[in-house]
């Protein structure tokens, strides 16, 4: 969803509210997980951004990694890192009550690194990032 994940930059467009920036930045701390652990905390920042425009409802985020989005399926995996991150995730949709559906999409056809925007479907609440 973040593009850069070393610096965090991405942009989200929100129905109705016009173009928002989101940025983020790593501490170094964190520049040596792996990818996938990173993806799952930028797909964290992301969906804590947005809260207020999330409301109870369905969250559809493609996802070009397939690590995550077997650990986020299985919840859980061998990597402590990501299964933290995990949590964090899941403990966000308990609290905002939304369920979050990770969509497998080739690196191709990612939309990270372009303009991400969020579909929502009144009459089902649903939402796509």
């Amino acid at each position: 969803m973040i593009p850069h994940y070393l610096n965090g930059h991405g942009h989200t467009v929100v129905p109705g509210q016009g173009k928002v920036e989101i940025s983020d930045f790593w501490p170094d701390s964190m520049k040596q997980f792996p990818i996938m652990v990173l993806e799952a905390y930028a797909l964290l920042r992301v969906l804590e951004s947005l809260a207020l425009f999330l409301d109870h409802g369905r969250v559809d985020v493609h996802v070009d990694n397939k690590v995550l989005i077997a650990a986020w399926n299985n919840e859980g995996c061998k990597s402590p890192e990501l299964n933290v991150a995990l949590k964090q995730i899941f403990n966000f949709t308990v609290e905002n009550d939304i369920f979050l559906n990770l969509i497998y999409v080739k690196s191709a056809n990612n939309l990270a690194g372009r303009t991400v925007e969020i579909y929502k479907e009144h009459r089902f609440n649903s939402y796509r990032l």
